[in-house]
């Protein structure tokens, strides 16, 4: 077994080399991103790069739009599940002091001209208004209209301790009408309500906008930022002109408007050009979509998109985990949760169609045809749609279906318009179908009513029922009783039926008709049909349950697969009980046979291998067990904790056993009872050892699950997949034993700091090599995001003066990281801890291989890598003291001669280039400014916002800046450094640093010439430094014995130093727009 999973996986690794499909979501030879949104086909930007009409437009911006004009702006395009993420405005009012509107935006709206591919997802979206006396409405633009609405209202007190957007405390939402290509909300003046004035007054706005339902949360902070109401526009409008804000809409969109069936008629036109692709329907609208078949991956709509899901590293956990669920495959292998036919649709809408149902040839055993709608969502039996499907329930035999109805209607002495009879609620389906005489039955609804019901089962039948009241006494009658509705049973088998209506003799029908006009009759599920007095006295009820679309009364069906009995059907070919641990069931409504799994077992009987064990522990309102609970197959175990009996511990508790007064002893036992008591003892624990070694096996088995689970759900997949698209090569994968073994376990004893995202332990790996684990805590996507984009930076560097990444571990709940070990802390901790000050050599030689590291990222990788947050703390200190620059969480890759625009400010006070926080705009000149503020610490000895005297909170940069300007720098330099003969040479590195912190980054040099001019700066300097450098080598010694005597701290790595005040340097601002 294990030589033939070898040679299969070397099969599968070879195949994968050639035959894996393209990376790319692009046509070939189109560019596949604008700024920082993929585009993927059929979507494009450019000429002959999309397919009708999903042409979008990438501006100047680096942002794509849905159109021209730039209002659609797109966040995201999913291309698997038909969605687009766009940028939507808000409409706002707002009242002045009088209560007069004094500004209003109505910009919230959608327009259907630009895109008639899309429409906006009810399933995503939420409409939502946000006020304190708001009346909002959505009315549909399109041709049919819809309108939607939701009303908003709190006082100021009640708002205080609300946090849920539920109409009363300033918030409200509503879903969206299916199907809606454009919509405009709007607000009507809510004068009338109790207190209106008052209201307004400290809550003088109204907001309205459909919405990403799961990325909106409500929050009363709204109200109290700053004051009332106009904390809310802050947060979401744009009163007084301010530019306005918005929020995520999710749009569906679909190609074409035909369904798969149609669009598979025309290959040239068909969407769906990849090999191992599939045809889907549309969720919201016509249309269809396409998405890889499953165990594939890619763009459907590419010739040759769709390439298989695997990679080296997952053919061999795969080969693994056979290696050791061999015994388990055999007879638990991973099985399809769909109870469809193999291939075949699953659902239609939110109905399950279950085999031997289906949809389309070949998956539906004769008889059983199900037609899918795609444009209403909606199964119906057969091939016309007559009988809609609202449920299949194959365990019971049955179908739940809409039926219309029987009318006789009159208003006066004239027929209102609706039929007496109606051939569509007469019934006649197949020889497998049976109208359940035990789910229904017939009902009569009027005041001068006789229905009568005619059929055949074996014989022809009919039965009626009458149905009589007057004015009065049906105000008091609310049962079916006889008086306004009356009901009665059908028989069994019975396959077709007809109803009509009787006149009623002897009674004043004209005096009755008019207060209650209308006759119905229905053959209807008793559970489901609840009488209310309005259907006898009006035509409401017709109104209801009359016509085509959702206008029906529900029936339950009953089904067979066959007319055979069981007996007959399994000496035939055609026996439908395929499954494993199924049993056929005689029909108990006529004729015929239908299967079931058998007792311990569920799922689909009519497939093979389709009955699947029930674990009946998981289960245990269903199962009980008072004692220790074990699943076997097709049943379970319950038995009592050893010390403890009850006579049935599925429904009695375990008591313990009492002890007796005096231990029998055992004697006078022949030879015979003796062999017999040791082989039962000998079994007994037989049986525990195997059940010991069956429950660590199951644990095994457990953990592997849970280490693929968090593989998937925290960002491993990505990550792994991100690391083999790079084709990174020297980045080693840890399994989590491996790095457990390093680091003692991760004892605390080998912890070198904690931070806000976790902590960092030194560990030994492989050769004795100490290396540094960074174990984060659980984190966000944003933050898997942060660990993906640090592994493909870092994999991508090698240079002597940055930190190196050694290997990661990704089958943990958060990926762990492994660097080199760096031993000397960092910069921030030589500068400004308690050590004695270091020479301006080093300094200045610190300066210069820090600038080169930066330089290297700015210039030397195949496209620009900006740092995003250089500080003294992201500096550590290698052998010698060489400078190593860490901490690439924050950092971007960007295009040649191209910038980040950045949603999320991040950095660090202080450091913060200016202009990146007033234009969010990320460069290298931001780094070259945040390195400038490091070399002012290198030459002050300050830290970036630093204390002095009774003055708190200082720039370090402003102060600097300030100084020189006023010609004093000589004063806040380090005076250690300050001697004879290094004035010149110090005003050198000021003039530098001043250059640096230019506001405008293209007055600030590049890094290349900041490294440059350090290197000359040096060089010039060369024996000044070395007699200065001499002068101090006793109190660097020192220095170093100091350091020496601390634990190493891997600080640089996003881990914050354990000295106090640090938290003034060290503080991250990050700033979210919304």
């Amino acid at each position: 077994l294990v030589l033939l999973l070898v040679v299969v996986a070397t099969l599968i690794l070879e195949h994968g080399a050639d035959g894996a499909g393209p990376s790319g979501l692009a046509l070939p030879g189109c560019p596949e991103k604008c700024g920082n949104v993929s585009v993927p086909y059929p979507f494009g930007f450019e000429d002959g790069c999309f397919r009708e009409p999903l042409g979008v437009f990438c501006e100047d911006d680096q942002a794509v739009y849905l159109e021209s004009e730039k209002k659609l702006k797109v966040l995201e395009f999913n291309l698997y599940q038909g969605e687009i993420r766009i940028q939507q405005r808000i409409a706002t009012s707002c009242d002045d002091s009088t209560q007069n509107v004094q500004w209003m935006d109505r910009n919230g709206g959608l327009s259907a001209n630009s895109a008639p591919y899309w429409t906006v997802s009810r399933v995503k979206n939420k409409f939502t208004a946000i006020g304190c006396a708001t009346a909002a409405v959505i009315q549909g633009v399109d041709q049919d209209n819809r309108t939607s609405g939701c009303l908003s209202f709190c006082n100021e007190d009640s708002i205080q301790d609300s946090t849920q957007c539920n109409g009363r405390m300033g918030c409200c939402q509503t879903s969206i009408p299916g199907k809606l290509r454009a919509y405009q909300p709007s607000f009507l003046r809510m004068d009338g309500v109790d207190h209106y004035s008052a209201v307004r007054k400290f809550s003088p706005c109204s907001f309205a906008f459909v919405v990403e339902e799961n990325w909106f949360k409500f929050n009363k902070s709204f109200w109290f930022k700053f004051n009332a109401s106009y904390a809310i526009s802050r947060e979401y409008g744009e009163p007084h002109g301010i530019k306005g804000r918005w929020v995520p809409l999710v749009l569906d969109w679909s190609v074409g408007d035909q369904t798969c069936h149609e669009a598979k008629k025309n290959s040239s036109s068909y969407a769906c050009k990849a090999t191992n692709s599939e045809c889907i329907s549309a969720r919201n609208g016509p249309g269809y979509l396409c998405n890889c078949s499953q165990g594939y991956e890619g763009n459907p709509y590419l010739d040759g998109g769709c390439h298989g899901a695997g990679n080296k590293l997952l053919v061999f956990v795969a080969v693994t985990l056979l290696l050791q669920h061999s015994s388990a495959t055999a007879t638990h292998g991973a099985r399809s949760n769909s109870l469809a036919k193999p291939g075949c649709p699953g659902k239609c809408g939110n109905v399950s169609i279950p085999y031997p149902f289906g949809i389309g040839e070949g998956c539906f055993r004769e008889g059983f045809n199900v037609t899918c709608d795609d444009q209403e969502q909606a199964a119906y039996l057969g091939t016309a749609k007559t009988f809609k499907v609202f449920d299949i329930d194959l365990p019971q035999g049955e179908a739940r279906v809409q039926k219309y109805i029987a009318y006789d209607c009159f208003k006066g002495n004239e027929i209102t318009g609706l039929l007496k009879y109606d051939p569509e609620s007469s019934f006649r389906y197949g020889h497998s179908f049976t109208i359940s005489n035990t789910k229904n039955k017939f009902t009569a609804i009027g005041c001068a009513t006789i229905a009568v019901i005619q059929g055949m089962n074996q014989h022809e039948y009919t039965s009626a029922c009458g149905s009589f009241c007057s004015e009065d006494s049906i105000e008091n009658s609310t049962e079916c009783t006889g008086m306004g509705c009356c009901q009665t049973s059908i028989p069994g088998n019975l396959r077709h039926y007809h109803i009509s209506f009787l006149a009623v003799p002897g009674m004043n029908s004209n005096a009755v008709k008019n207060f209650s006009p209308c006759s119905y009759a229905f053959v209807a599920e008793a559970e489901w049909f609840k009488f209310n007095t309005s259907y006898a006295k009006s035509i409401e009820f017709g109104e209801l349950y009359y016509g085509n679309g959702d206008r029906g009364v529900r029936m339950v069906l009953d089904w067979v697969v066959d007319n055979k009995t069981c007996g007959e059907a399994k000496k035939t070919k055609s026996y439908a009980c395929l499954a494993m641990n199924s049993s056929c069931i005689d029909a108990q409504n006529g004729l015929g046979y239908r299967c079931n799994c058998s007792r311990g077992y569920e799922g689909n009987p009519y497939i093979k291998e389709g009955c699947r064990d029930i674990n009946e522990c998981h289960h245990p309102s269903l199962y009980p067990c008072k004692g220790n609970c074990s699943n076997t197959f097709g049943s379970y175990n319950c038995l009592c904790p050893p010390g403890t009996h009850s006579d049935d511990p599925k429904s009695m508790p375990c008591t313990p056993i009492p002890k007796p007064s005096q231990p029998e002893v055992i004697t006078g036992l022949s030879q015979h009872e003796l062999q017999f008591v040791i082989g039962v003892s000998t079994s007994i624990i037989f049986l525990i050892v195997c059940i010991f070694v069956l429950l660590i096996e199951c644990q095994k088995r457990k953990l592997a699950k849970e280490k693929e689970r968090f593989f998937k759900q925290n960002g491993g997949q990505i990550l792994y997949q991100q690391i083999l698209s790079k084709q990174v090569d020297t980045v080693t994968i840890f399994t989590i034993e491996d790095l457990k073994k390093a680091t003692n376990n991760f004892d605390k004893s080998r912890e070198l700091g904690t931070g806000g995202q976790g902590t960092v332990y030194k560990g030994v790996v492989r050769d004795d090599k100490v290396v540094a684990v960074k174990r984060s805590k659980i984190m966000d996507l944003a933050q898997t995001e942060e660990f993906v984009q640090e592994i493909i930076i870092l994999s991508q560097i090698n240079h002597k003066n940055v930190v190196r990444l050694l290997g990661c571990c990704l089958e943990v709940e958060v990926p762990i990281l492994v660097y080199e070990f760096i031993p000397n802390g960092t910069l921030f901790n030589l500068i400004h801890g308690n050590n004695s000050p270091i020479s301006l050599e080093d300094r200045v030689r610190i300066a210069q291989e820090s600038a080169e590291a930066l330089a290297y990222l700015h210039l030397s990788t195949n496209r620009p890598i900006v740092h995003g947050d250089v500080k003294s703390l992201n500096i550590l200190l290698g052998d010698n003291y060489m400078a190593k620059v860490s901490d690439f969480g924050a950092s971007r890759m960007l295009p040649k001669d191209e910038v980040q625009l950045m949603t999320i400010v991040q950095g660090t006070l202080g450091y913060l280039d200016p202009e990146y926080l007033q234009d969010r705009k990320l460069t290298e000149k931001s780094d070259v400014y945040s390195f400038g503020v490091v070399l002012l610490e290198l030459i002050t000895r300050k830290k970036a916002i630093y204390s002095e005297g009774p003055k708190e909170g200082n720039s370090l940069a402003s102060c600097f800046l300030l100084a020189m300007k006023e010609n004093r720098v000589q004063g806040i330099l380090d005076t250690s450094i300050v001697s004879v003969g290094t004035e010149e040479l110090l005003q050198q590195v000021a003039e530098l640093a001043r250059h640096c912190l230019s506001i405008k980054g293209e007055e600030r040099p590049s890094m290349v010439q900041v490294a440059d001019k350090l290197k000359a700066i040096r060089s010039s300097w060369s024996e000044l430094l070395l007699l200065k450098h001499n002068e101090a080598a006793e109190v660097v010694i020192g220095s170093c014995v100091a350091l020496a005597d601390l634990s190493p701290r891997m600080l640089g790595m996003d881990i914050e130093t354990p000295y106090a005040d640090h938290h003034a340097s060290s503080t991250s601002t990050t700033t979210e727009y919304v």
